[in-house]
């Protein structure tokens, strides 16, 4: 045997063995051939693609390796260089599957100072300067470096120069107030002679001019990817005269104003690469310093932004735990109802004349700083605003919602309905009453009460409680059974919440009482805790999962020492179960029939470090012993057969570890026949899509396999739909009807119930996706969506506070790095040549900053429990190409689940099926080493830009289960989505798309009164036309129970009046 030794370029040394060869000496291997950075390939053209590939590349003396911006290192190297044609724009992209990645360097060859980001936005460049672009191999997650091929793509875009019509100081344009926003460029702009520069080396300014309305304060913000940009800002009306006026706050361009005086505003620049650049400014008048100028506010949904830096504290105002610089407004309740705040300041509310009689008005507090109060019609409420950093600029969003009247679930006949294991409810109590025979739930104090019904889903403890944020004050809960008002049962009753054992089916009444002046909403939160819960049909055995027992086993028989965990995480299948202590014994009797087969499934686990050795007996037979080795925690999940020899048999687990601290755990176990019939767990469920769009049914069977399915249309068999999940597409009008399945295997048939198809015809204008605000830190990405279906052409234009949005005329607005001065209510028009809808208002809040923020990696390929493919509504078929998109969602609960980093697509080829592109996706809303929420969504990209709008648009989409991580404080160490599990597509629209809207009654005062059907628990925009074919956003109404009123005490006896409804969950 002997040892070659392979000479590559650089003095890299790789060894090989060859097996009874004799051989000696050097081999060089061939260099690559732009290695070096003197020999970097020359791009030509301004849209290039090129292969290539880094095997054998490596770093050369002081080449720089450190990526600062991805903070990672950077190894096996090539080299390219592109000269630029001209002024304007260049884009980066780099694919590959190796984690290689492109960046680019400015200047001479071996000046490294200047290194773009690793990104694909856009890089500036000057007519002939030269790019040199270095590609090689990071380090993933696991600190792994791959070399291999990539594909390196290069896009250029030439600047277009506009002319700045406000060059020149005469030529200075209107500054308007308050609020302003315009898109620069200075790419054209000049200096003049005796113009007053921030520096000698400036070369470009442009002017803008206002005469100040009032005193107070103007903020300035200039933002620009492209150059570092210099605002300064002036006094006075002639270019000689000009009195320069100093920032009142360092590093941001806050400047004191008096009223009648005309001011100017200079932006200018250095030799600037680019020019593009955007300017806001805003103007916050001192008036509202005092209580007597607070300023009015009107309206039910407003966003209101405010600076408090030069406001003062008045004598005899209330004090506040801010910095004593507070501004006032005023708002007037239209109606009695709930005003939700959403703000970061230090707010306070009071009701009272003049300020020496203030009254302080009770805030609830809410989730993510929406605090609450409840208004009465017709009162004034002031709001006193602070602060506790004076050089911040604050938004503060008033949405308010008027109560009910009367509730409509005031009556026990009228009981809103709950369902399912846990659930949360809003009820209001404004102009409740108490029925004739109804129980006194107050004692002799007389009392209102709202009603709910809830079926219990299992046996097992519930518990109801009110919600901190409920307005109401001084409720009661109570629980009771029975058929009627008039004999119901006490079961629980508590002013804040009830405990109470359920019976599965059993119906439980829940009432909520308060005094009769009582006024406000209320909110419930339930939840349910099941013994012997089990996702499995057929299992034989009581408490199999142990969940809800506390470990109080009454089922189950042990002999020596039994521990376990209650209410942990970590769980096979939930959050309790036992441990076997070494010659601990668990068995459990039920009862079999003989000659029958049964299948016994159960997982153990040991402790970190210990033996797990876990004997399984079936009466006196011994199944087998589980031998899972030592130093791993992980569930070991295990399967017997047995053949039952009596009426009653025994199941008996006995750890045999031989060291005192050889413990085992032991969850979800079961014992089902493996000679059943199918039965359906998972029936399906009615569909509705558009004409042209995919739609899909799925059932749910178990039983023994293999299982055969055979779908009906009508009567009729369709020859080729044989599997679980019945796929049409695309759908036509002769597609809808009566479906159903039949399921065979050897033992039985079973047959599912009929359900319905609906097709609908995309006819007139419809928006089929409202937008939606959110919260969202200051410089993260966020899109607001709009989709629509009509006849074409579509046109979109969007809106901010009533106006418009230069530019904003595609499905989305998009803001790759959002700024307070973004923030706002936002609407859509969208049009065609026959119909106009408005979209309803969409509030968008912009917060603070992103603070620290956690990194996950997306990926779906390499995970430590293996590939997670994502797959087509088939359910074997993985997505493959740019046609299908992911994205992940994420937040610190599961209800704040949103949409973060860009959608990625999914890789085209053979080895990478179902499996989409990697990203490090920064999440503001976790916490580094916090855990949060995620969900992976995937959508048909043809069917819109997000996962909402294809779901809307009758396309293809899906989403994985909801799994918890721990975000990573950097990139270099992101997260991996380890609790990710495959899931397929689906298609089709909500069952009730459209809402069913009937006449009811035409009231003495003019009023029309009408009715909604549609899908119960769900949300659905009312829309209104008056005489033309403009439809607008009328009302917003929750459909509790399938069927809801609603009121248009404004409707016009001269023109005709049209009215619409369509979901919005």
């Amino acid at each position: 045997m002997t040892a070659i030794k392979m000479t590559l370029a650089k003095a890299a040394l790789l060894s090989y063995v060859f097996l009874g060869v004799c051989v000696s000496g050097s081999v060089a291997q061939q260099p690559l051939p732009n290695d070096l950075i003197e020999n970097a390939i020359v791009l030509d053209g301004t849209d290039v693609t090129i292969n290539g590939y880094n095997l054998g590349a490596t770093l050369e003396a002081n080449e720089p390796g450190f990526d600062w911006v991805n903070w990672n290192y950077c190894t096996n190297t090539v080299w390219y260089k592109w000269t630029a044609p001209a002024d304007g724009f260049v884009t980066l992209l780099c694919f590959s599957r190796d984690n290689i990645r492109a960046r680019a360097f400015r200047g001479n060859p071996r000046d490294w100072i200047i290194a773009e980001p690793t990104t694909t936005s856009e890089i500036p460049v000057k007519a002939g300067e030269c790019l040199h672009i270095q590609v090689g191999s990071y380090a993933d997650f696991a600190g792994r470096v791959k070399v291999g091929s990539f594909t390196l793509k290069l896009s250029f875009r030439v600047q277009l120069i506009p002319v700045s019509p406000n060059d020149t100081f005469m030529d200075a344009s209107v500054l308007d107030l308050p609020e302003a926003s315009y898109e620069c460029n200075l790419s054209a702009a000049t200096t003049e002679p005796d113009e007053p520069l921030p520096s000698p080396q400036t070369t470009h300014s442009l002017w803008w001019r206002f005469t100040a309305p009032d005193s107070g304060l103007l903020a300035i913000t200039v933002p620009s990817a492209q150059f570092v940009p210099k605002v300064e800002f002036f006094e006075g009306a002639e270019l000689r005269s000009l009195q320069r006026q100093t920032p009142l706050a360092q590093n941001r361009w806050y400047y004191r104003i008096e009223a009648h005086r005309e001011y100017r505003l200079q932006v200018a620049a250095e030799k600037p690469v680019a020019g593009e650049f955007a300017l806001t400014s805003r103007f916050y008048s001192t008036t509202n310093d005092s209580f007597a100028g607070s300023t009015y506010l009107a309206g039910t949904n407003l966003v209101v932004c405010c600076n408090n830096l030069l406001a003062t504290a008045e004598p005899g105002e209330p004090i506040t735990a801010g910095l004593g610089k507070t501004v006032w407004y005023s708002w007037i309740a239209p109606d009695s109802g709930r005003v939700t705040l959403q703000h970061w300041l230090q707010l306070a509310v009071f009701t009272g004349p003049a300020l020496h009689s203030l009254k302080s008005v009770e805030i609830v507090p809410g989730f993510n700083a929406r605090n609450a109060f409840y208004a009465l019609k017709g009162t004034v409420y002031h709001f006193q605003v602070d602060s506790t950093d004076p050089y911040q600029e604050f938004v503060i969003s008033i949405e308010f919602e008027p109560a009910p009247t009367p509730p409509p679930n005031d009556n026990f006949a009228d009981a809103s309905v709950l369902t399912g294991y846990g659930w949360r409810t809003r009820g209001w109590i404004d102009d409740a009453s108490m029925e004739r025979g109804e129980p006194e739930h107050l004692g002799t104090t007389p009392c209102k009460s709202i009603w709910w019904a809830w079926v219990a889903p299992c046996s097992g403890e519930a518990v109801i409680g009110k919600e901190m944020f409920s307005t109401a004050k001084d409720t009661t809960i109570a629980v009771y059974t029975g058929p009627a008002l008039g004999a119901l049962e006490l079961v629980a009753k508590d002013n804040s919440s009830v405990r109470f054992k359920t019976k599965l089916g059993q119906v439980y009444w829940i009432a909520v009482a308060t005094s009769v002046s009582t006024t406000g909403d209320i909110w419930l939160a339930g939840g349910l805790g099941c013994y012997g819960l089990s996702d499995i049909v057929g299992n034989l055995l009581c408490e199999p999962s142990f969940e809800g027992t506390a470990l109080a086993l009454s089922c189950w028989h042990a002999s020596g020492i039994l521990g376990g965990y209650v209410n942990e995480g970590g769980g096979a299948d939930g959050s309790t179960w036992p441990v076997l202590t070494p010659r601990a014994k668990l068995w459990q009797d039920f009862s079999t029939e003989p000659g029958k087969t049964y299948e016994l499934r159960f997982a153990c686990n040991g402790d970190l470090g210990a033996r797990l050795l876990l004997r399984v007996l079936w009466d006196t037979t011994e199944l087998g012993i589980v031998d899972g080795g030592s130093g791993s925690a992980a569930w070991y999940w295990t399967n017997y057969t047995v053949t039952a020899t009596g009426t009653t048999s025994r199941i008996t687990f006995e750890n045999l570890g031989p060291a005192p601290w050889d413990n085992v755990g032991l969850d979800a176990v079961s014992v089902v026949s493996v000679c059943d019939p199918p039965v359906i767990v998972t029936p399906p469920s009615p569909a509705r899509t558009w004409v042209g769009s995919d739609v899909s049914f799925a059932v749910g069977a178990t039983g023994t396999p293999p299982l055969h399915y055979q779908w009906f249309f009508g009567d009729a068999p369709m020859p080729t739909m044989t599997n679980a999940v019945l796929v049409l597409s695309p759908a036509t009008p002769t597609n809808a009807g009566l479906y159903f399945v039949v399921i065979t295997n050897l033992f039985g048939v079973v047959t599912s119930a009929p359900v319905s198809l609906v097709v609908e015809e995309r006819s007139g204008l419809e928006i089929v996706l409202q937008p939606y605000g959110d919260t969202v830190p200051s410089g993260t990405y966020f899109a607001l969506s709009v989709a629509a279906v009509g006849p074409p052409p579509l046109q979109f234009q969007w809106y901010l506070n009533g106006n418009e949005v230069p530019g904003a005329t595609n499905r989305q607005l998009i803001f790759d790095a959002i700024a307070p001065t973004d923030a706002g209510t936002y609407t859509v028009k969208v049009w065609n040549q026959t119909e106009t809808v408005w979209s309803v208002p969409a509030t968008l809040i912009v917060q603070g900053t992103a603070g620290e923020g956690g990194w996950y990696l997306f990926d779906n390929d390499d995970l430590p429990g293996g590939r997670q493919p994502v797959y087509d509504l088939d359910g074997t078929t993985k997505l493959s190409g740019p046609s299908f998109v992911a994205q992940l969602y994420a937040g610190p609960t599961v209800d704040s689940l949103r949409p973060v980093g860009k959608p990625r697509q999914f890789i085209t080829g053979t080895p990478a099926l179902g499996i989409f592109e990697r990203d490090r996706v920064f999440v503001p809303t976790i916490e580094p080493g916090a855990e949060g929420f995620l969900q992976v969504r995937a959508w048909d990209s043809a069917k819109g830009a997000s996962y909402e709008e294809a779901r809307a648009t009758g396309g293809k989409f899906g989403k994985s289960n909801v799994f918890k991580a721990r975000a990573a404080a950097i990139a270099y160490g992101a997260t991996p989505l380890s609790g990710l599990e495959s899931f397929r597509l689906q298609a089709g629209l909500p069952k009730f798309v459209v809402g069913k809207i009937t006449f009811v009654q035409h009231r003495e005062d003019g009023a029309l009164v009408w009715l909604l059907e549609g899908q119960a628990g769900s949300r659905y925009v009312i829309q209104k036309s008056v005489g033309d074919f403009v439809w607008r956003p009328f009302l917003v109404l929750t459909n509790e129970t399938g069927v809801v009123t609603f009121m248009d005490s404004a409707a016009s006896s001269t023109e005709p009046t049209l009215y619409r409804a369509r979901i919005l969950d």
